[in-house]
């Protein structure tokens, strides 16, 4: 199943839900729903550095009890990017953690947002490589 934004495609697990930009895994129960998210941004002369700094500034006063966990340098279909795992709270107070990989092509930021319950990120950790592994972006950027 894949789930598409602007041109940009991710593989997600079958039986996964699709809903505009994103894609949730089957209900079980009331508890949270693991998640994948693709967005795109106009950066203009905003370079990539600076985009993800001033997205981890930001963080905190966005996201509750926000806690940058790890940050590394990765290549998104061959494009540098970085991978960021984080923590926070969710407004019915589960607790998250997001992993958000992210490059930039022709002025505009992409991310995928990958996020699940704390006691189950272990579960989903190789899955949500696989849904980052499968990332691509598009030949031409259309703008958002």
């Amino acid at each position: 199943m894949r789930l598409e934004l602007l041109g940009s495609s991710v593989e997600v697990p079958d039986g996964w839900e699709l809903a505009d930009t994103a894609a949730l895994e089957p209900a079980e129960g009331d508890g949270f729903r693991a998640s994948a998210v693709l967005s795109a941004e106009p950066l203009g002369d905003v370079d990539f550095s600076t985009w993800q700094d001033t997205a981890d500034a930001a963080a905190p006063s966005v996201l509750t009890d926000f806690r940058l966990i790890d940050r590394e340098h990765v290549t998104v279909d061959g494009h540098p990017g970085g991978r960021r795992v984080a923590h926070h709270l969710a407004p019915t107070g589960h607790a998250l953690v997001m992993e958000q990989w992210v490059t930039v092509l022709d002025a505009v930021g992409w991310t995928l947002t990958l996020t699940v319950d704390a006691p189950r990120y272990d579960l989903l950790a190789d899955p949500f490589a696989g849904i980052a592994s499968s990332w691509r972006l598009p030949e031409a950027v259309t703008r958002p």
